[in-house]
């Protein structure tokens, strides 16, 4: 009886060490919190900056395409010997081209011609619309788009409104919307 007295002493024993209680550890407290808000801010901050960078490199990537576009534009206007009077922004619409007497109506078409051609075939071009200020599409690296009218359009709105030289941002395609009608597919930052 003294034997079983011992062992069932030593298992209460067992039982009352394994029912301690850690003592509060500080520094493990501590560490975790800290990984966590370390982890947030490094994440936000990423986020943030990742979406600076995308947006500047866009507005840049915009700026000098509109730049380099209106180069070629003027550079069209003077190899056709069209007075400096004259834009390629005015000669762009076909529908206007009576308006425009004093300009030499092959001269205007040469350089009509030459300009599109030129648009045409930019690297990396999607799709390209030219609008009249009637809203009405005049030219289009989508011919079935040509002769269109975009009446209820809010971005388009807000393009002919805004007068600011570039707008660029990038837009999910919605197919519903007449001027998003891509003849090749969209490829998103391959």
């Amino acid at each position: 009886m003294a034997r079983s007295t011992q062992t069932l002493a030593s298992h209460q024993g067992d039982v009352r060490l394994g029912s301690r209680k850690q003592p509060f550890n500080l520094l493990r407290w501590f560490s975790l919190i800290s990984m966590a808000v370390i982890g947030t801010v490094a994440i936000a901050l990423g986020a943030v900056s990742t979406r600076f960078v995308i947006t500047e490199s866009v507005q840049r990537d915009a700026l000098l395409t509109s730049q380099f576009i209106q180069a070629i534009a003027s550079a069209e206007v003077r190899h056709v010997s069209i007075p400096h009077v004259r834009t390629m922004g005015e000669l762009l619409d076909p529908r206007q081209d009576r308006n425009f007497s004093d300009v030499d109506p092959l001269a205007r078409a040469k350089a009509r011609g030459e300009f599109l051609d030129h648009i045409e075939h930019l690297p990396d071009v999607i799709l390209a619309n030219i609008y009249a200020p009637d809203r009405t599409v005049i030219w289009s690296t989508n011919p079935s788009l040509m002769g269109t009218t975009i009446h209820t359009d809010d971005d388009l709105d807000q393009a002919f409104n805004s007068r600011i030289p570039v707008s660029a941002s990038y837009h999910e395609v919605d197919k519903s919307r007449m001027e998003q009608k891509f003849v090749t597919p969209r490829n998103t930052f391959s």
